[in-house]
């Protein structure tokens, strides 16, 4: 199993225990902040665990931002945002910064690459371009 697999598992046993718990019932501005306070302290953390290279509070702190987060995601989800719609956008414009390796404009595109910082590595198993600063 790996993580890309399970994530969508995971989060329908999140959605479960959020139900169960009542906590996608009254969504408003306070239960939000709550949240947010709770994977504020979940980020916080998982940064002293890597500064102190802790390796499983590490992951405890990956795992429980990742659970905070898709709560968040659910409760913003229940007050009415647009949140699977917003996810598609922003999936779809992280790709789109990879240029196909056969764009005719690629001669181009590397050039103004390069004369940033920019290396380009192909990723010949996707068919794009990979600009590395």
């Amino acid at each position: 199993m790996n993580v890309a697999s399970y994530v969508q598992t995971s989060v329908n046993r999140i959605a479960q225990f959020n139900d169960m718990c009542g906590n996608l019932e009254n969504v408003d501005k306070d239960s939000i902040d709550l949240q947010l306070n709770i994977f504020w302290e979940e980020v916080c953390e998982m940064f002293k665990a890597f500064d102190e290279n802790d390796d499983v509070e590490l992951l405890d702190g990956a795992v429980d931002s990742f659970v905070v987060l898709s709560g968040l995601l659910l409760k913003l989800e229940k007050a009415g945002f647009k949140v699977a719609e917003a996810m598609e956008r922003i999936d779809l414009n992280n790709l789109s910064k990879f240029v196909k390796i056969d764009d005719p404009k690629i001669d181009e595109i590397k050039q103004d690459a390069l004369s940033k910082g920019f290396t380009f590595e192909p990723n010949y198993g996707y068919g794009r371009v990979v600009m590395i600063s």
